[in-house]
């Protein structure tokens, strides 16, 4: 069965595609070391080690994230300080997976990570209040997937979505 990836992993930006060639080489030589964390049939973590042994004809192996966690704090958690990510990726990141609602359930209540103010978004991601705004303003101008390749900072996604020159 093949799986898609969680919105919330995708939230960050795609392994480049030499270090994927070394992960490919990696899981060849040595096998999957790390489960695939899933949730709702999606990877939520793992997906570049899930996409390698697809790639590699190997049946991954899987983990179901437990249904009483949070995986919005999962994911920030497992992602936004163990990579090389700037500062504009962190607050992209973080502004999408705040923006994250599970499927099928009522919204009568705020879900974890929603309702986060700016300030914690910033104290979360390590930026300042500013580039969550900026972020923010990107994200809802859909320019997020832009901030997450590197092709533009927060600032500038900002500017080109309040239709200023960047």
């Amino acid at each position: 069965m093949t799986m898609k990836q969680h919105p919330l992993s995708a939230a960050f930006p795609a392994m480049s595609a030499e270090d994927f060639a070394a992960l490919v080489e990696d899981i060849k030589a040595n096998g999957q070391r790390e489960p695939i964390m899933v949730l709702d049939c999606m990877v939520l973590d793992g997906w570049h080690r899930y996409s390698a042994c697809e790639q590699l004809g190997i049946k991954a192996q899987t983990f179901t994230f437990p249904a009483d966690k949070d995986p919005v704090a999962f994911v920030l958690s497992h992602n936004l300080h163990r990579r090389h990510l700037t500062g504009s990726q962190r607050a992209a990141a973080v502004v999408a997976c705040s923006e994250w609602r599970p499927q099928g359930k009522p919204m009568a209540k705020p879900e974890p990570g929603s309702g986060l103010s700016e300030k914690d978004m910033a104290k979360v991601a390590g930026t300042s209040d500013r580039t969550i705004r900026d972020a923010k303003t990107a994200h809802k101008a859909g320019l997020t997937d832009a901030v997450k390749s590197g092709a533009m900072t927060v600032k500038e996604a900002a500017q080109v979505a309040r239709g200023k020159d960047k």
